[in-house]
């Protein structure tokens, strides 16, 4: 790897040394129209070019590795209140490339710009920006993003998400939408498209952006209100509400008012939508809520969507649909993979046996791997404890139908498909997370079909599936109703099956068996998830022999305060881990790392 300060570090340098007049700069936005504030999202933009103002790019260090040219850079965002405004950023694109398509990658909150996302998409021959708008670590401190007269960074200026009131560090004496952070933020992704327009090796044609969480907002927005992205992947996000950042990067919703929805809430951006854009939205996300996406999509303007649903997960995602996101770049900015359309779903009410049935025609332009089918009756659950049951689909020609079994008809039906496609060579890039994958597959979803219970009732849908003591019996497609995500751990397993009416405990201290085997001695260390708070329970197996491990709500105790647990209701998330369970302080331990190969599971049951 080369490393050298960049001629412009020198420069700056020697101006520094210089004593140079200061001059007042004109703010970058224009002053209110007679004072009064946008009361929508044309008004909030009017009058702001992106493009106009210069960019004065900084380029504070320059590598080389692998072919490929990374550089920490800052930029001009604009002038706000009287004061210039900066963004960090890393900036990486293929040595020597010309004509480039180019990317934004928007961090979500509490992250930071990301190397390793721009060096995965350079190698795949894209110039690539990630902006550190939340102000957090970055190779320069002194040299970090500074938003000047304003401040919509997760530093200090948290009380801006949900608010357009007037404040000693916002754009407006009056209430208004540029009082509010989102505002200023997708200001900073505008700037950095025209830092890329400007870029001698990229096609400003070509210009693409994707984010995560509040990233997925952010880049989501910008997609709608800037005709320079072409093409975009926002992935868990927006959020359903504006929302305000609190301490510690919790999301609390905020009263919404009429002059808050009408020019910060994406539902007001999103008519304004036209480009090809790819949701990447976990089924059971808490920030972009399926539903909420769903919502989203059918407002734009765009005849170009596709979605990516990871049944289970919150707000994390796995390989198989994290590759989609490249793929759905490489499509629409190179031209160099054909993309599937959206799979075609239709709902059968009205089946022999009153059992409701998805029928799903997916593009079988190429080798389709799986078609998997889940749907929930817990549409008013808490989206991140959403139980997706698995639909296992029978194929005839092109055509792929599923029986959806229901435990009540007084709750509404929601159901998609996911259909995996086999790639032809691996595809790799930087997650959620910014680790480094690689996926032989990729994911694609159909929309959320909702049905309500007049309909399921006016239809005569029966339901055929009644409460059980037998939660798991770890058969075929077991783990289609769990999930694992961490890569670099060797197993555990998660559910919300637990939540599910039909797997309820007869009574709120009903003991749980758990049957495995395992090869070597170990901990079997259980978690629950309930509240937001966090309860474990850990027992010796004996290993080379099957074993029961009984549990009772005593057995769990908070990882905080080391309470026990009271009852199972409600239950929350159950995982079996294989690594210890620490307390947010770390000074409290539960378990040890599992040895040996992961245990062969027989049975999750109640023991009345």
């Amino acid at each position: 790897m080369k490393v050298f300060l960049h001629r412009s570090c020198i420069l700056a340098t020697l101006l520094a040394c210089l004593v140079i007049p200061a001059t007042a700069e004109s703010d970058s936005l224009p002053p209110l129209k007679d004072g009064k504030s946008p009361q929508t999202i044309d008004e909030l933009w009017a009058g702001y070019d992106p493009a106009t103002e210069p960019i004065e790019t900084e380029i504070l260090k320059e590598t080389e590795q692998d072919g490929i040219v990374i550089r920490d850079v800052r930029f001009r965002i604009g002038v706000f209140k009287g004061k210039k405004a900066m963004m960090a950023a890393y900036y990486a694109f293929p040595k020597g490339g010309t004509h480039l398509p180019a990317l934004i990658h928007v961090h979500g909150g509490g992250q930071n710009a990301a190397q390793s996302q721009v060096i995965a998409l350079a190698k795949r021959g894209y110039a690539a920006l990630s902006l550190n708008w939340g102000q957090r670590t970055y190779d320069f401190p002194d040299k970090n993003t500074d938003w000047g007269g304003v401040d919509p960074s997760q530093q200090t200026g948290n009380d801006h998400y949900g608010s357009v009131a007037p404040g000693p560090k916002t754009i407006d004496a009056v209430p208004s939408g540029r009082n509010n952070n989102w505002f200023l933020l997708i200001l900073g992704a505008r700037r950095g498209l025209t830092f890329l327009s400007q870029q001698p090796e990229v096609d400003p044609n070509k210009l693409g952006i994707f984010g995560h969480s509040m990233g997925g907002k952010i880049s989501f927005d910008t997609a709608c209100i800037d005709a320079r992205v072409k093409v975009a992947a926002p992935s868990s996000g927006p959020s359903p509400d504006p929302m305000r950042m609190g301490p510690l990067a919790d999301f609390k919703p905020s009263p919404v008012d009429p002059l808050l929805a009408a020019t910060v809430d994406s539902t007001a951006y999103a008519p304004k939508l036209t480009c090809p854009i790819l949701f990447q939205n976990p089924g059971d996300d808490f920030h972009g809520t399926i539903e909420f996406i769903e919502h989203l999509a059918s407002l734009t303007h765009s005849t170009d969507v596709r979605f990516a649903r990871v049944p289970q997960l919150n707000h994390r995602d796995i390989p198989t649909f994290f590759a989609s996101a490249p793929l759905w770049f490489d499509a629409k900015l190179k031209g160099t993979f054909s993309f599937p359309r959206t799979p075609d779903v239709s709902l059968n009410l009205v089946s022999a046996n009153g059992t409701p049935q998805l029928i799903t025609r997916p593009d079988t332009s190429r080798k389709i791997k799986e078609v998997d089918v889940y749907y929930t009756d817990q549409a008013d659950s808490s989206p991140s404890q959403r139980f997706w049951r698995f639909a296992a689909s029978r194929q005839h020609d092109a055509v792929w139908t599923a029986d959806l079994p229901l435990f009540t008809v007084d709750q509404p039906l929601w159901v998609y498909a996911n259909i995996v496609y086999a790639l032809d060579e691996p595809a790799t890039g930087a997650g959620y997370y910014h680790d480094y994958y690689t996926s032989n597959d990729f994911g694609l979803s159909s929309h959320l079909l909702m049905v309500d219970p007049v309909q399921l009732k006016q239809a005569s849908i029966k339901t055929s599936l009644e409460k059980t003591l037998i939660i798991e019996t770890f058969g075929p497609n077991w783990k289609q109703e769990w999930y694992s995500f961490e890569p670099h751990e060797a197993w555990h397993f998660r559910t919300h099956k637990l939540n599910d009416p039909e797997f309820a405990p007869p009574t709120p201290t009903t003991p749980l068996a758990l049957g495995l085997r395992t090869d070597q001695d170990n901990d079997v260390t259980v978690k629950l998830e309930i509240d937001s708070k966090t309860y474990v329970m850990t027992k010796p197996i004996k290993g080379g022999t099957s074993q029961v491990v009984t549990m009772v709500p005593s057995d769990f105790v908070n990882v905080e305060t080391g309470v026990p647990l009271a009852a199972w209701s409600p239950m929350g998330e159950f995982s079996l881990e294989n690594n210890p369970v620490k307390s947010s302080k770390g000074d409290k331990i539960w378990g040890k790392k599992w040895n040996g190969p992961e245990p062969v599971l027989h049975t999750l049951e109640w023991k009345s």
